[in-house]
């Protein structure tokens, strides 16, 4: 699903086992305790594309 503001990480990246998509319009939390084990890290360059994904989403925009 290419919708603007996701996220694609490549497989192997963050040690990932496929292709995978970060949807910006569906993160939300969970407990840490939920967690089972620890996959990955992503670059910190990955954690600023999705934060950028998710400003467009609570960035007000000009009505004009």
């Amino acid at each position: 699903m290419r919708r603007y503001g996701n996220v694609l990480l490549n497989a192997k990246e963050a040690n990932l086992s496929k292709r995978s998509v970060v949807i910006v319009t569906q993160i939300f939390t969970v407990d840490k305790s939920q967690l089972d084990e620890f996959i990955g890290k992503l670059s910190p360059n990955r954690v600023l594309q999705i934060l950028d994904g998710i400003n467009l989403l609570t960035m007000p925009r000009d009505a004009g």
